[in-house]
């Protein structure tokens, strides 16, 4: 990090990669803590070291799902999900490259996801927040376009106008 321009401009906003921290980053924003009264670091999450393999696992679990076709469990990474439809006991989740029939009842996959990712639209169906691309007449567009538009619950609207609304 270059401290002649944080000398130059003290009132400046850094936007720093966390993947690139490293310790003598870590040193020299201490030293700028003497010249600034604030230093404000976000990042979605990490993990020091020494890591501790039950919080590890609990990350990386948050990536992928696993849910049971068949005889088997499939491990699904939760980017791939697109939409997920109730069909009597199964539901079929439609991926990205894919579709694939899971024997789990709709709220335990809506309690598996992450919410701030996903949201669900109507009694049957939950949907990847960032695979909307249309909202019309109580009505979802996905990013599939083999995937015909999804009705909007009455009960569900207004999550989807608080999404919207957080959206802007």
């Amino acid at each position: 990090m270059n401290v002649l321009i944080i000398k130059e401009y003290p009132k400046a906003i850094l936007f720093l990669d966390s993947s690139l921290l490293t310790d003598s980053t870590f040193e020299t924003l201490n030293r700028l803590l003497e010249k600034t009264s604030t230093i404000v670091i976000f990042t979605a999450d990490i993990l020091l070291k020494p890591i501790d393999f039950h919080r590890f696992c609990h990350k990386i679990e948050r990536v992928y799902i696993w849910v049971k076709q068949g005889k088997k469990y499939i491990q699904i990474a939760l980017q791939d999900i697109v939409v997920i439809r109730a069909m009597k006991d199964y539901m079929e989740l439609i991926l990205k490259d894919r579709s694939l029939l899971a024997h789990v009842t709709l709220q335990k996959l809506e309690d598996m996801l992450p919410h701030h990712q996903f949201i669900r639209v109507n009694r049957s169906y939950i949907v990847r927040k960032s695979a909307i691309i249309a909202i019309q007449d109580m009505h979802i567009e996905t990013i599939l376009k083999d995937v015909p538009r999804i009705p909007i619950g009455s009960n569900y609207w207004d999550d989807v106008k608080l999404m919207l609304q957080n959206a802007i």
